[in-house]
């Protein structure tokens, strides 16, 4: 189970790299910058504030992206990854705001939990042993709340498949798991990340320009490591979905010139031949009348008095792919929330 758990965050994105490194590389190139201006400007709150919060957002779409990328046969995001902030990376946002006030109330209960008996404790044993328990205290709460987090972490891979999940589902699906997301969540991303970071603060020691440069790429990688462990420790907690994870692949989507595609539901009404009809009616009264391509899969309007203006609509891969140029996007009033998963 563990071995199976670990080979796999590895495999995973060894097997997907090429994928992992187009998705992320411009986002990460930007987390890099946006941390080092944060770290440069650490005490003017009113300049590390603002790209604190940039930096979460960039970091949200690279979470969204690998767990899309190692989760989905086809993950059907862009070839350069997600750079819209659309519902799902609004709710993993918020995911992750409500996921700090977790670890503040946690490490709370947690010193209360443990400071009351070490202070009883150290009160029996005298001075001299008490200060010797106070040491342990905090790595105490830190593993307390290291618990909390790997139980309740699974809602994250669940909002970038858009399925809901809340922290209170995360927690029960995890019951009978306790130890398995302890290990393969928390410990075995941070053994692996302090065991990098060692040997790069000792080779590279001596140049502080590469060391900074080497250590921003490996946390990059370690994120990714971080989101590989709890992506296949969902997929292994969710066994009995696996296939309705992996369906998500033969599931038709719906793609909006650059906006991240729709998944439709199974029993959607929509097919090509009403989103090509919805687009008549929207578009010819707009003057798009000059019908260029109409063939089973491809469909394809001009402007009358303006060639380089169009609306095109065109069925590859399980998608359907709108295209506009020079002119608004399209309301599609057939869709429908049922249509949407």
């Amino acid at each position: 189970m563990y071995k199976t758990i670990f080979l796999n965050t590895i495999t995973s994105i060894l097997n997907k790299r090429v994928i992992l490194f187009r998705a992320l590389l411009l986002p990460s190139l930007l987390l890099i910058i946006l941390n080092a201006l944060f770290i440069k400007d650490f005490h003017n709150l009113y300049i590390a504030v603002p790209f604190f919060i940039l930096s979460l957002i960039v970091s949200i779409t690279i979470a969204i992206s690998t767990h899309r990328i190692l989760l989905l046969q086809d993950s059907k995001i862009n070839t350069w990854g997600l750079f819209s902030f659309e519902k799902r990376e609004y709710d993993y946002f918020k995911a992750s705001l409500s996921l700090m006030v977790i670890v503040i109330i946690s490490a709370f209960i947690g010193l209360i939990l443990f400071g009351i008996p070490t202070w009883i404790l150290g009160y029996i044993l005298g001075e001299q042993n008490s200060s010797l328990l106070l040491i342990f205290l905090p790595f105490a709460v830190l593993i307390y709340v290291c618990i909390i987090l790997s139980r309740v972490s699974l809602i994250f891979p669940s909002i970038a498949l858009e399925k809901s999940m809340g922290f209170k589902e995360s927690w029960d699906k995890t019951s009978e798991h306790k130890v398995l997301c302890f290990i393969t969540i928390v410990i075995v991303p941070i053994v692996f990340a302090f065991g990098l970071n060692f040997l790069v603060s000792n080779i590279l020691s001596f140049n502080d320009v590469l060391y900074y440069c080497v250590n921003a790429i490996l946390g990059v990688f370690t994120n990714v490591l971080i989101i590989s462990a709890l992506s296949n420790t969902y997929k292994y907690i969710f066994e009995e979905n696996k296939e309705e994870i992996e369906d998500f692949s033969s599931r038709m989507t719906l793609k909006i010139n650059d906006f991240n595609p729709i998944i439709l539901s199974f029993n959607t009404k929509i097919n090509f031949s009403n989103l090509k009809e919805d687009l008549k009616s929207q578009y010819e009264s707009l003057g798009f009348t000059n019908k260029v391509l109409d063939e089973e899969a491809s469909f394809l309007l001009e402007h009358k008095e303006n060639k380089d203006t169009f609306v095109s609509l065109k069925e590859k891969d399980n998608t359907y792919i709108i295209e506009t140029l020079n002119t608004q996007n399209p309301d599609l009033f057939i869709l429908e929330e049922e249509d949407r998963i």
